[in-house]
């Protein structure tokens, strides 16, 4: 029933789609944000007089923040989604920064507030820590700097900003935690979806008279066209040799090393050798300073996804699947259990 649900999911928005939805609220939320202090900032400026200097610094940020942030939604339907969640991220991270050198607090906060929320749930593992050490860094000066009193150093003043901070950084790493564990069990269950479809379609060829070889094809073809990956390799492991073989693949690389009978050692070089060694998943981009003596083969792939074959603890194998198509794993699954 899980399973059917997510396919579900999946089927009516993929990741990238819900990436752009996401996106897309984040771009309408700084907007409304934006729009709403410049209202204020300008009302402020007719009450208090034309002159008021403050307000009218306050102006001038918020009317370029607001250009910028319809420059990154013009982005939106014209560059790469990597290039806009960039240009997103550094909009919110930077005008969080710039709100509280201006002394605009309470948008400030609310500000890194979407930055925070951004960089959980899109950045990248050093993306999201560099955003938190940039926006943290920002709030504890202006916690510590504006509200500096000699006489009283914790202020009830000081005393809330810092309590808001430490609000800030515990929702931040807890939506962090969340999106890593839904999207890990998400990718999981696609995987195991695609798994049971294989074997079912795999059982019946056997039914049918077809040999392992076919069957194991067969699976391979089926998670490639339920991942519109580029390559799928199916490695089982032999214990009598400490090794694995690739004994299904899809594709022209992956009829050239199963006919080479291409075997890879746990601990060897490369994402396949190193899920075999320590039985953990891997997720993202083909590092390509690895001279693994594959590259020929793997040359236009943009991302990688390395799960391993488990029976409880025993690791029996490892499915290994490329795309051309950047960003198309965020996060691996724990493993692929057959028992």
């Amino acid at each position: 029933m899980i399973r059917r649900f997510v396919d579900k999911l999946f089927a009516a928005i993929t990741p990238t789609q819900f990436r752009q939805r996401l996106i897309e609220l984040i771009l309408v939320l700084t907007l409304a944000l934006t729009a709403g202090a410049l209202v204020f900032s300008i009302i402020t400026l007719f009450n208090e007089g034309l002159d008021d200097a403050r307000a009218q610094n306050e102006i001038g940020f918020l009317a370029i923040l607001l250009a910028l942030t319809l420059a990154v939604a013009a982005l939106l339907y014209q560059r790469r989604l990597s290039t806009v969640t960039l240009a997103l991220l550094a909009l919110l991270t930077g005008a969080s920064v710039a709100g509280q050198i201006i002394g605009m607090t309470g948008l400030s906060l609310a500000l890194a507030l979407l930055a925070l929320l951004s960089a959980a749930i899109l950045a990248r593992p050093n993306g999201f820590l560099a955003i938190n050490a940039i926006v943290f860094v920002a709030l504890l000066y202006g916690a510590l700097a504006t509200t500096a009193q000699p006489d009283t150093p914790l202020s009830a003043e000081r005393i809330n900003r810092l309590t808001i901070i430490g609000a800030l950084a515990i929702v931040s790493l807890t939506t962090r935690v969340l999106v890593i564990w839904g999207e890990r069990w998400m990718l999981a269950e696609r995987i195991a979806s695609a798994l049971f479809e294989s074997s079912l379609s795999a059982t019946e060829l056997a039914i049918h008279g077809a040999t392992a070889a076919e069957a194991l094809d067969h699976a391979a073809e089926r998670i490639g066209e339920h991942f519109n990956a580029s390559h799928v390799g199916i490695y089982l492991v032999d214990s009598a040799k400490n090794e694995a073989r690739m004994v299904a693949g899809t594709g022209k690389a992956g009829r050239q090393l199963v006919s080479q009978e291409h075997t890879v050692a746990p601990g060897t070089i490369g994402a396949v050798g190193q899920v075999l060694l320590h039985g953990e998943p891997f997720a993202g981009e083909p590092d390509r300073r690895l001279r693994t003596g594959l590259d020929v083969y793997f040359k236009d792939s943009q991302a990688q996804m390395t799960a391993p074959i488990r029976d409880g603890d025993a690791i029996l194998g490892v499915i290994d699947v490329h795309s051309t198509t950047p960003e198309k794993n965020s996060e691996p699954p724990r493993g692929i259990p057959f028992s």
